[in-house]
């Protein structure tokens, strides 16, 4: 069914409802992320971490069949409030009321509620922005593998990829190292626990002796209630 739902996502109408500061996402590493000088998606294109081409309506049938059910129930997407433009997701809610023939709503909640329904795995599906701790591939992957109880990945995903990543660590040769990152974001593309939609193209940037400074990459705002600070 996450595959399904991933596969069916877009539409033609998707790319021009983006706001001016984000490109659309077909993998899970940013381009912000970088390599030897060069951008991690100039060395690993995302077209070379997607699997190869199924039907999203195709996959549908067959999910509601193994559930057993006629349909799915209608649901909502968790957002926090405040996401300035909903033009994008409203496009998706509409792709997937077409192909799939059920209804889904946007349920803009505050910060603190999005969080702990995050936490609390309360949402059907959820609008994440992913980050990451450093400037690697490893880097985001990782977050997302620390996120696989509220994600909903399945053990055997996190086993995989973590050990693709600890082959990547070991590799002395670049193209041995790219294609162990690229194992991994194939491998959590294939599980379906996130669909990647957008990149922003802001990014906060603070130095390491910094900790737990938040920031909400769909409203550009920064919290300093929990920010910590070491000499």
């Amino acid at each position: 069914m996450r595959k399904a739902l991933s596969l069916g996502a877009r539409s033609a109408d998707y790319v021009p409802m983006l706001g001016a500061d984000t490109t659309e996402a077909f993998a899970l590493v940013p381009p912000a992320v970088r390599m030897l000088g060069k951008e991690y998606r100039e060395l690993v294109s995302q077209q070379s971490v997607q699997s190869a081409g199924q039907d999203a309506a195709v996959l549908y049938t067959q999910a509601l069949e193994e559930l057993g059910i006629a349909s799915l129930e209608s649901a909502q997407i968790l957002v926090p409030a405040g996401l300035t433009d909903y033009a994008a997701l409203h496009e998706i809610v509409r792709r997937w009321s077409d192909l799939f023939g059920f209804y889904i709503g946007i349920d803009p909640v505050d910060p603190e509620t999005y969080a702990q329904r995050l936490r609390d795995g309360a949402y059907a599906i959820a609008l994440y922005g992913m980050g990451s701790d450093y400037n690697s591939p490893a880097g985001a992957l990782q977050r997302l593998l620390e996120q696989q109880g509220m994600l909903g990945m399945s053990e055997q995903t996190l086993r995989d990829v973590q050990a693709q990543l600890q082959e990547a660590a070991g590799v002395e040769n670049l193209s041995g190292t790219l294609e162990h990152y690229r194992a991994a974001e194939r491998l959590l593309l294939e599980d379906a626990c996130f669909i990647p939609l957008f990149y922003k193209q802001e990014y906060l940037v603070f130095r390491p002796d910094n900790e737990d400074l938040a920031f909400d990459p769909f409203t550009g705002q920064v919290f300093f209630a929990d920010a910590k600070h070491f000499e």
